[in-house]
């Protein structure tokens, strides 16, 4: 049809933009060819490439996810969540990058590529979570102020949010 030669044109186009290092010029000829089929597998997996060169991880990250839900076939799987893997691993995500590191290896076992990546993660991991029992010590280790009446003897209360985190972290790592 028409309008698939069109989508596929603005998609050759990004390519070759893409190509060109001009990754922002690339997203705009991937979203007109999404224009013309918001459902394009390929126009979106390019736009997830372009803007992950932009170092917009989380837009990056939203789109790949969501394609890997729609997606059957175990290499193309396992392709997705390697790069959702570098693009959370990109957003100081540890944990879920692990997490899509995993997902892609279990599509393919053999991609040694994801392998190390995965590796990686779990060293970045490891250190974050290191660092976070080193400021947790150091807050607690902190002398009372004493203008601090009822509060002496309370250790300073973490954000629920943080709590929540690290439990995730931790969970996820055993």
């Amino acid at each position: 049809s028409l309008e698939a030669q069109k989508e596929n044109k603005h998609i050759r186009k990004g390519n070759e933009l893409y190509q060109q290092k001009k990754f922002d010029e690339a997203e705009i000829e991937y979203r007109k060819a999404l224009e013309k089929n918001k459902e394009a597998a390929k126009a979106l997996y390019n736009l997830s490439n372009a803007l992950y060169r932009q170092k917009r991880y989380k837009e990056a990250s939203a789109i790949l996810d969501s394609l890997a839900a729609k997606t059957k076939d175990p290499k193309e799987l396992s392709r997705l969540y390697h790069n959702l893997g570098n693009a959370l691993l990109e957003d100081k995500a540890y944990d879920k990058s692990v997490e899509a590191y995993k997902k892609a290896l279990k599509q393919d076992p053999t991609a040694e590529d994801t392998r190390y990546n995965l590796s990686y993660a779990l060293k970045k991991l490891q250190r974050q979570q290191q660092e976070q029992q080193q400021q947790q010590q150091k807050k607690q280790q902190q002398p009372k102020d004493n203008n601090q009446q009822k509060q002496t003897d309370q250790k300073p209360q973490q954000p629920k949010e943080e709590q929540r985190k690290q439990q995730i972290i931790r969970d996820e790592a055993e």
